[in-house]
């Protein structure tokens, strides 16, 4: 059996900044996902990751995430908050998540894997798994993170996505049983989570492990630990610290630069908005601009369009070695931002219409990254 055991805070550490690296500005805040998984260790919890060809293929496993917007909560939301009586009772919702799942669907569930890659929606199925005992399968189903559940792998393929669990941090239960298509599902599980005026644990996507096998990406957060180990040692040497991690986990820097804007807003369940870059190095006189839903999706190099989704656009912040979610973003910030391929069969024709462009509402066709980026530097 391959089986990789984090047997130090520094381990611990670079998954979750390798993680929220590879969420593309999503996937949950970094602080979460490191407050979770710090404490299991602490307390002695087994964090372990095996491989997916390691899961027997009749044995059930499930999906562990957080879903809704990351947008920070308005005072007029904290209000209702209050006479709603929400309270934070709830540390591990997707424990509770999965246990319900377990209890209605009446099956024993042998591992917990990420549903895609983020700071917190990697870390928090991870140490779901290691407070059942159990352990998390090393991969994911989007190889970054994405804003829709119609994104993911299994659902691409058409596969049944329910039932799925919901708990919030009040301890408030949702089951869905049914739904009529993967995009009404996605739109109830939205307003599940809008109903807590945030995000909700979930547990679901239950699936023998010989399915499990047809759909995850492997080995795609044993690469994340590699590259949270790559950022943390090319901050320690201060130059060239985006050029570093660019070369040494195959991608391009995009641009280097400093916030000059940032806006955004909450709406049905997503975070969306933009941010602005100025120049700075050998970038200086360039301006940069990323659109987001949740995640950075696309891209404009001196008002031109650039890298789009599914490839990623992935960001760190060249001071504090950090790898900032959109909702932690702000102006005067200065960041690198790094390119890399989409993986998983997100460049297919079916990829494209739920992860390209035009899905997102603009009109502009996908050229892959590697092209964007030999024209921009022939330009």
């Amino acid at each position: 059996m391959s089986e990789i055991v984090l047997k130090s805070e520094e381990e611990v550490e670079d998954l979750v900044r390798g993680c929220s690296f590879m969420g593309t500005g999503g996937g949950g805040r970094p602080q979460d996902g490191l407050r979770l998984l710090k404490k299991s260790f602490q307390q002695g919890k087994k964090i372990r990751l095996i491989s997916p060809t390691d899961i027997p293929d009749d044995a059930w496993i499930c999906t562990g995430a957080y879903v809704g917007s990351i947008a920070p909560r308005t005072p007029e939301e904290e209000e209702k908050i209050k006479s709603l009586g929400l309270k934070e009772l709830i540390e591990r919702e997707i424990v509770q998540a999965a246990k319900e799942l377990e209890a209605y669907a009446g099956v024993k569930i042998e591992a917990i894997a990420a549903i895609e890659l983020g700071g917190l929606n990697t870390p928090a199925p991870i140490d779901a798994a290691a407070n059942f005992g159990l352990p998390s399968i090393d991969g994911d189903f989007a190889g970054r993170a994405v804003p829709e559940t119609i994104q993911f792998r299994f659902s691409m393929a058409g596969m049944k996505i329910w039932p799925r669990v919901f708990c919030d941090y009040s301890g408030n239960i949702t089951i869905i049983k049914e739904a009529i298509t993967s995009p009404m599902m996605e739109r109830i599980q939205k307003h599940v989570a809008m109903a807590s005026f945030g995000l909700v644990g979930a547990a679901g996507h239950l699936m023998r492990g010989s399915v499990m096998k047809q759909y995850i990406n492997p080995r795609s957060i044993s690469r994340c630990l590699s590259i949270g180990g790559v950022i943390r040692r090319a901050k320690a040497e201060k130059e060239g610290f985006a050029r570093k991690v660019a070369e040494s986990i195959g991608g391009w820097v995009l641009f280097q630069g400093q916030v000059t804007r940032k806006v955004w807003e909450s709406e049905g369940g997503y975070m969306f908005g933009e941010f602005d870059l100025d120049g700075e190095g050998n970038f200086k006189g360039q301006t940069f601009r990323v659109w987001f839903k949740n995640e950075n999706h696309i891209s404009w190099l001196n008002e031109k369009p650039f890298v789009t989704s599914p490839d990623l656009i992935s960001v760190i912040d060249l001071q504090s070695g950090d790898a900032p979610t959109n909702t932690d973003i702000q102006e005067g910030d200065h960041l690198g931002v790094i390119g890399l391929k989409a993986t998983g069969g997100y460049r297919t024709e079916k990829g494209l219409e739920v992860l390209g462009p035009s899905h997102f509402g603009f009109d502009m066709k996908y050229v892959p990254i590697e092209e964007k980026v030999k024209e921009a530097m022939q330009g």
